[in-house]
């Protein structure tokens, strides 16, 4: 394990990747297997598992990991069959963490984990950690991971764990409720609906839950004192991202359309949303527009979208460190630039698969658009473009 002075901003960083990556992922095996890859890197552990536990016959289903073998979830399985006594099942009965030291002597010396021994033999795992996911007061699975050493993870280690078990369980019960709101969603009406409350509300809520767990972080240790203009400033940011969170799901009730963007106009709420962007994600974000612009108010609200679906993937997966939206004319045709300086693209089939993405395209289809991805300037970050036919008008 790491020391806390090494790890305190390495573990600031995983709140807010986490944070993101739940709002803007909808993927649920992809989510879990970065928070567990999150929980290695900054702690250490040479693995980590999210795992849902059945409520009839607690049966368990790894639905997250890293640094298993692909066998090992059907091996534990067999061996829960077998009645193996576990440590997962104890803190999910429990609904608190559990820490065994000396695992490993336990699991070669029990015939019931044989499906596991040659795996565990073969590592070096000693204390086992289990940190139920708690959803409404009711355990719904279990984080766990190995550490080598038999002393077990640091109390810095353990609260980094609950947190991110707590970021694990929000996945899993957003996963769920949405997957309910498909079922549901017959009428096409619901399915956009469902889109804009991912593009907005999402985002402000999960920032919401990031600044509150920082605030609780700073205000347990104890061993340092209250830094009082931080507590402030942060509350401060706590209330501003409700409001905007208040304002989203109000617009979205009454009429779907952001408030800004509702009274004035695509260019402000375009702004707006730039310095926004810029405020919650560190990302410098400069907006390049015309004064005036009239659009259609569809193509106006779905525009709007595709910048803010566009943004935040800049401030996921790019690792950039500024942004350029670009608003201009092609004769009768509108062109709408997203540019980062970031990693790039990586791999098309990800990004086709991407929630977020396919929403960005059916949004441009809408309107006959054009929506293209490509590297940015000199090969450098992505540009995301997207072009409007006539509408201008010809002006």
């Amino acid at each position: 394990m790491t020391s806390h002075t090494a790890d305190q901003g390495r573990r600031t960083a995983a709140f807010a990747e986490a944070a993101s990556v739940i709002a803007r992922e909808s993927d649920l095996s992809t989510v879990l297997d970065l928070l567990a890859s999150e929980v290695r890197a900054v702690t250490g552990l040479p693995t980590c598992a999210i795992i849902l536990v059945d409520p009839v016959d607690e049966s368990l289903r790894h639905v997250g990991r890293s640094g298993l073998p692909a066998d090992y979830p059907a091996r534990v399985e067999e061996a829960r069959r077998n009645g193996a006594p576990m440590a997962t099942l104890d803190a999910y009965r429990a609904r608190r963490t559990v820490i065994a030291a000396g695992s490993k002597a336990r699991v070669l010396g029990d015939p019931r984990w044989a499906p596991t021994q040659n795996i565990v033999a073969d590592n070096d795992w000693d204390t086992f950690i289990a940190v139920p996911l708690i959803v409404r007061g009711t355990a719904i699975g279990v984080m766990t991971g190995f550490s080598p050493d038999r002393s077990g993870p640091t109390p810095e280690d353990v609260q980094f764990l609950e947190v991110m078990a707590d970021h694990a369980a929000i996945a899993v019960d957003n996963a769920r409720m949405s997957a309910q709101l498909q079922l549901r969603a017959a009428e096409g009406e619901r399915q956009r609906l469902a889109r804009d409350l991912h593009d907005s509300v999402n985002q402000a809520l999960f920032s919401l839950t990031l600044q509150a767990r920082g605030l609780q972080l700073r205000l347990d240790r104890t061993d340092e004192p209250v830094d009082r203009e931080a507590l402030v400033s942060g509350l401060a940011e706590l209330r501003e991202l409700a409001q905007e969170a208040l304002g989203e799901m109000r617009s979205l009730i009454e009429q779907r359309r952001p408030r800004e963007l509702r009274e004035r106009g695509l260019l402000c709420a375009l702004d707006a949303l730039a310095e926004s962007c810029a405020r919650t994600t560190g990302v410098s974000v400069e907006l390049f527009a015309p004064e005036v612009l009239h659009l259609d108010p569809a193509v106006e609200e779905d525009l709007f979208r595709l910048v803010q679906e566009g943004l935040n993937n800049v401030a996921k997966h790019a690792r950039a460190r500024t942004a350029v939206v670009e608003v201009s004319a092609a004769g009768a045709d509108l062109v709408v630039e997203v540019i980062d300086d970031g990693v790039g693209l990586g791999e098309p089939s990800g990004v086709r698969a991407h929630f977020g993405m396919q929403t960005m395209r059916e949004r441009a289809t809408r309107h006959g658009a054009t929506l293209t991805f490509e590297p940015g300037p000199d090969g450098v970050g992505t540009r995301v473009r997207v072009r409007v036919p006539a509408a201008l008008g010809g002006d």
